[in-house]
């Protein structure tokens, strides 16, 4: 009997200790419970590095460009005064031209002062025709008596006479009617360059009415037996074609119905107006 009731009693004895054990279990629940609730609860430093969110990277803005500030320069006053480069002293003389007559090459040349103050520019060419029997003698000349229509001995006329000496002229080509200009001599304009006029200078309307126009009286005039030139010079002398035959087709007159107009191939001369002429040259 007594073996059985101690048996027992080792029973009771495990059941307290389980009922203990859950007790305590319960105490230390109820103890972490009420801390989360007074927010008392501890983390550890391990955890909290577990549980930390990735760091976003954060755009750097760009800065806004600053335009420079101009630094104002100080105005140096020059120690000196640069004077302007003076302009030359212009000439008003009157003979802007010299008139060289070629015989031997049927040729009058216009030459203009150069910067030492000596005709030796050319300017322009001329095709002339001269005397055939009866011709100026060679010499040095003055311009002189200019008219607009003149009368020959043969009962021709002419249109921008000038005188060079005596009965000897520079002229246009002749015309059968005076003031007529409609009136062409052709035949006398097909000889151009040949000695075949009574003893003046023939030459296209444009070129007579160029010295009459820019050639004052007292232009120096040389008259020379003179020398053959190159192709090249007569190449430069436009000779236009006759049209209607009634017409010298160089003649500027409004009523020409036959004109050439070359004045943007062959401007007119320019002469220096710096220069003063010597007057010992001839």
């Amino acid at each position: 009997m007594a073996r059985k009731h101690r048996k027992k009693r080792r029973g009771g004895l495990g059941r307290t200790l389980l009922i203990a054990l859950i007790g305590l279990m319960l105490l230390l629940a109820l103890a972490l419970g009420f801390g989360a609730l007074s927010g008392e609860r501890t983390v550890s430093p391990a955890a909290t590095t577990a549980v930390s969110a990735e760091p976003t990277e954060t755009a750097i803005p760009t800065p806004t460009p600053v335009p420079p500030t101009a630094v104002p320069m100080s105005t140096v006053e020059p120690f000196y005064t640069i004077a302007p480069t003076p302009e030359p002293q212009r000439v008003d003389y009157k003979y802007p031209y010299l008139i060289v007559v070629n015989y031997k090459a049927q040729l009058v040349r216009i030459y203009t002062l150069d910067e030492n103050g000596l005709y030796n520019t050319v300017v322009k060419n001329m095709i002339t025709s001269s005397g055939a029997k009866r011709i100026c003698p060679t010499g040095t000349y003055k311009l002189h008596d200019k008219r607009r229509w003149i009368t020959f001995l043969d009962g021709s006329y002419g249109q921008y006479s000038c005188r060079i000496t005596g009965h000897f002229l520079f002229h246009s080509l002749p015309y059968s009617k005076y003031q007529n200009n409609a009136t062409l001599i052709t035949k006398d304009y097909g000889e151009l360059g040949q000695n075949t006029s009574g003893g003046c200078m023939r030459l296209m309307c444009k070129d007579a009415k160029w010295i009459y126009d820019n050639c004052p009286e007292g232009t120096p005039i040389i008259v020379t037996e003179g020398e053959e030139v190159e192709q090249e010079v007569y190449d430069t002398i436009v000779q236009p074609p006759l049209i209607s035959g009634n017409w010298d087709p160089t003649d500027p007159d409004p009523d020409n119905p036959d004109y050439y107009d070359e004045s943007d191939a062959t401007p007119p001369p320019t002469c220096n107006p710096y220069v003063t002429p010597k007057p010992s040259q001839f």
